[in-house]
């Protein structure tokens, strides 16, 4: 073959290469093809190979400045318009989504990662020296009971588990499911909140203890933020700050994301377990307070402590026995000032020095009050027990004091 021929034969190559080339691109650009391209998002300048089309976007035009390869005209989308925006806009909205979802979750790991230091620095700085302390009496008066006071039983138990969860955080795809995996063992924050009360009691007492105020003095000038009172209150802000910080990734994490539905049964879970322990300390105040009530009154041969018995109130109040109806007075008996405590299921009274004087249930209990007069002081209680008037110092006084009575009737009566 002459190297005449072998020009011909590539240029009939590359003829016939150009050929298929131009028809393809023309077939390309149909309308029939173009609408059946998959949707995607809607380019600024669509170059005339890359021809797809979303649905909703504006129609392509031909697009003169663009021939700096000589091949002709290019396409370009005439205006974005409202589908563009709404693209953009979108787009936006997810970017800031995952930016304030990154924050959250950063936030969550660098105060779990504080915390744990504060629990470790409770337990090695304070409870562990203070332990040997109280078994070599070397803090002097620090007592067995103070200990237990201040010890916290639990402590090792919380340090234990948050150093199984933090771990867990760093998956940042996996903070939900830690959570739920983790999340029942955060109950045992219960006797650490029922104790916080007590702890601070111990710790003004212990205030006049030489000894174990030079202990505490020696700690915190080694390091200012090891202060017992500031390492204890954290553990009673960390169920609630876990609650406000997930409560917050749920909101900026999209539903189809892997740990959405993990994060949501947290939120849910930490929600039953903060009510958990709310209603455990208030039961715990509530026996703590007749407790101490119990232990004031004389002359009272029953136990104050009752499954289900809450203290309501406790105040003042002038009291006749043996009255009739709200204002008729008693020929058999005085007035006396008396301390009355109400209870949500019987009242007792006893004299300004708490010995008993006397008492009534409230099972099938009711009130007599002069309705006509608005300054009236007088409440008459009238049960299985008999008639007893309560006389309040003023008519605001006494609306108080109805206003408990019968809402402890009523939840009886239901």
């Amino acid at each position: 073959m002459t190297m005449f021929q072998v020009y011909l034969f590539v240029a009939f190559q590359g003829m016939v290469a150009y050929v298929v080339w131009y028809v393809g691109r023309r077939i390309r650009a149909s309308p029939a093809v173009v609408s059946r391209r998959p949707a995607g998002p809607a380019p600024t300048h669509v170059k005339k190979d890359s021809l797809m089309v979303p649905d909703g976007a504006p129609p392509l035009v031909p697009d003169k400045a663009d021939d700096d390869d000589g091949d002709g005209p290019g396409l370009k989308a005439r205006s974005l318009g409202a589908w563009g925006e709404q693209t953009m806009r979108k787009w936006g909205s997810q970017e800031s989504m995952e930016a304030r979802r990154t924050m959250i979750i950063n936030e969550l790991f660098q105060t779990e990662e504080s915390y744990l230091k504060s629990l470790h620095a409770l337990r090695d700085r304070w409870i562990a020296p203070m332990t040997k302390a109280a078994a070599d009496r070397s803090m002097g008066t620090l007592s067995t009971r103070d200990l237990q006071m201040l010890s916290f039983a639990n402590v090792d138990i919380i340090v234990s588990l948050h150093d199984a969860l933090l771990p867990q955080l760093k998956d940042a795809s996996n903070i939900g499911a830690a959570f739920v995996k983790f999340g029942d063992y955060l109950k045992m924050y219960t006797a650490f909140v029922n104790g916080y009360d007590n702890v601070l009691s111990t710790l003004a007492a212990l205030k006049a203890n030489k000894k174990f105020k030079a202990f505490g003095d020696a700690i915190r000038a080694a390091d200012p933020t090891l202060s017992l009172e500031s390492l204890m209150i954290m553990p009673i802000q960390r169920i609630p700050r876990y609650l406000l910080l997930l409560t917050e990734l749920k909101k900026h994490t999209p539903e189809f994301h892997t740990d959405y539905a993990a994060i949501a049964t947290a939120c849910e879970r930490l929600k039953l377990i903060a009510n958990h322990i709310n209603s455990s300390k208030a039961n715990f105040e509530n026996v703590n307070a007749i407790l101490q009530l119990q232990s004031r009154i004389t002359g009272y041969d029953h136990t104050l402590i009752e499954p289900g018995r809450v203290l309501v109130h406790e105040g003042r109040l002038q009291v006749r026995k043996g009255a009739g109806a709200a204002g008729v007075l008693s020929p058999m008996r005085s007035t006396s000032q008396c301390m009355v405590v109400l209870f949500n299921d019987m009242c007792l009274w006893t004299n300004l020095s708490y010995k008993f004087k006397g008492s009534c249930p409230l099972s099938g209990a009711r009130l007599e009050l002069d309705n006509d007069d608005p300054d009236a002081v007088e409440l008459a209680l009238v049960s299985s027990a008999g008639t007893t008037c309560f006389i309040a110092e003023s008519g605001s006084e006494r609306e108080q004091w109805r206003a408990r009575f019968q809402a402890q009737i009523d939840k009886l009566a239901e």
